[in-house]
């Protein structure tokens, strides 16, 4: 079930031409009582991918069965890898005052925040937008998760539940819909 999860920093109201586009894997849904094991973050500018970021992250609870028939971490895949909350510092690098795309980004700006809330007491303020709501804005489809957006846009890059692999297919429905609907209006 989808939720709408709310995001501190405000919505953006212009199509972005440089921007960061952001996806976790998680070892379940509530950013309370879960963690982050895999954040990709792409940087962009003027519409083309100029850095990536891809890390694998330990999860102080073993990552259950069904996480990893999704996504394919396993406890052995990240056993060497340090915790997220150790890696604030590097993720606030990357990230910077750069706006954030991602798909129901709220769910993923949510579990990171418990991490800069908890360790450094920040709260994620970068300005962001969603494509999952801005498909919902602009057009019908029966339909809004990205693997089903990418598949009817025709997409190069498919969502596979890597956060990789689901940064790159984000940013290419952002591209997709900037270009083709009126995404925001000159006011």
């Amino acid at each position: 079930m989808w939720k709408d999860y709310k995001c501190s920093g405000k919505r953006v109201n212009k199509k972005l031409k440089s921007y960061v586009v952001l996806d976790t894997e998680t070892t379940g849904l509530e950013p309370k009582e879960d963690e982050v094991i895999q954040l990709s973050m792409l940087k962009i500018e003027n519409g083309e991918v100029k850095n990536s970021f891809n890390k694998f992250y330990k999860s102080h609870k073993n990552i259950p069965d069904r996480v990893s028939k999704l996504n394919g971490i396993t406890d052995e895949t990240v056993k060497d890898k340090p915790y997220l909350e150790d890696s604030l510092e590097e993720i606030e690098a990357f990230i910077g005052n750069s706006s954030l795309i991602g798909h129901n980004i709220g769910f993923d700006l949510n579990f990171l925040e418990k991490y800069f809330l908890n360790k450094l007491n920040k709260k994620i303020l970068n300005s962001w937008d969603d494509t999952m709501k801005l498909s919902k804005e602009n057009f019908y489809s029966p339909k809004y998760s990205l693997d089903f957006l990418s598949s009817r846009f025709n997409h190069r890059y498919f969502p596979s539940h890597n956060s990789l692999d689901d940064c790159y297919a984000t940013y290419e429905l952002y591209e997709r819909i900037s270009e083709k609907f009126p995404i925001y209006e000159d006011k």
